[in-house]
């Protein structure tokens, strides 16, 4: 019984973090990681704060170049190799404003079936 009880326990805090996880897109991340970069907070404050951020996109490589002159420190920059890491699965913003986009008329008209010609 005991053992089912620390089994419990440790499994409840070790997913605790898990649930602190701010999902946000890139644009999100860049102005956040602006206003701590303003707010001149230290490395350690915002490693922690990046630790909370879960991505609802892909981070490239060219995003990330751009928000590397908002990262203080060698902890900050650990924790954007790990939130890269982690969007490598997701789909990039590009393609999903494609998918979101309609058809125009050139298109359907290309993609349509045809008759045969007689």
């Amino acid at each position: 019984m005991k053992r089912l009880i620390c089994f419990a326990l440790l499994t409840l805090f070790a997913a605790g973090p898990a649930w602190a996880a701010k999902k946000m897109t890139v644009d999100e991340l860049k102005q956040t990681l602006a206003s701590l970069n303003q707010l001149k907070k230290t490395d350690e404050e915002v490693a922690t704060r990046l630790k909370e951020v879960e991505l609802s996109e892909e981070l490239t490589r060219s995003a990330r170049a751009g928000m590397m002159a908002y990262v203080p420190g060698p902890l900050s920059e650990e924790q954007m190799n790990v939130i890269e890491g982690r969007s490598a699965i997701l789909a990039p913003r590009l393609l999903i404003c494609r998918r979101l986009r309609r058809p125009t008329r050139q298109r359907r008209r290309r993609f349509s079936p045809r008759p045969p010609p007689t």
